[in-house]
């Protein structure tokens, strides 16, 4: 497994029927300056990156980035 990947496997049991339906999944979690030039490839412009729900900065701590984008 990749760097920045997560590997999951869901099971969905059906009660009546006693089914498992087996789910494997995986996500790639890119980097700050790879999502902000998906956004630019796209036609946005990064207005601002925030590290939390409060406009807090991004550090290495933190659990999120929140883009602020706007087309052309």
């Amino acid at each position: 497994m990749g760097e920045g990947r997560v590997q999951m496997v869901g099971h969905n049991v059906f009660v009546e029927t006693g089914e498992d339906r087996v789910m494997e999944s995986e996500l790639r979690f890119r980097s700050q300056v790879e999502l902000a030039a998906s956004l630019l490839v796209a036609g946005f412009g990064v207005e601002q990156v925030y590290g939390n729900w409060q406009r807090g900065p991004v550090t290495p701590k933190s659990r999120i980035m929140a883009f602020v984008a706007r087309r052309g």
